[in-house]
């Protein structure tokens, strides 16, 4: 398997598009280590919290990914790709979660009761 060294050096600028709205974009840009920029940016002190990233990544996986979400940075992208893990891993806990009700029937009565009479009674009231 081929890999890629991945290092991904960010600075984060956050940048209020429309200050009626709630909503804030960020701008991502990708700096060179090497490269020194005097100026401090908007991120030095009130921006997103972000972290140097360096890992090995499957060279297939990461060349896929960047062409079909070609026009983004490699750190967008791994915010992407991160924020689809925690949403699936948040599928699968409610989904679990919601397996708790299979084990017990609707209409299988507890100490309060059964939950059909309740919902049945909730309607029609």
């Amino acid at each position: 398997m081929k890999t890629a060294r991945l290092q991904v050096t960010l600075r984060c600028a956050v940048d209020l598009i429309n200050s009626s709205s709630d909503q804030c974009f960020a701008r991502i840009e990708h700096v060179a280590s090497d490269q020194a920029d005097p100026r401090p940016g908007v991120w030095h002190s009130s921006g997103m919290n972000r972290i140097r990233l360096s890992t090995t990544v499957d060279a297939a996986l990461l060349t896929s990914a960047r062409d079909m979400r070609a026009g983004i940075t490699d750190a967008a992208l791994i915010d992407e790709a991160l924020a689809a893990l925690l949403a699936r891993h948040r599928s699968a806990e409610v989904d679990a979660s919601y397996a708790a009700y299979d084990k017990h029937p609707v209409d299988e009565p507890d100490e309060w009761g059964d939950l059909a009479s309740w919902r049945r009674a909730a309607g029609d009231s």
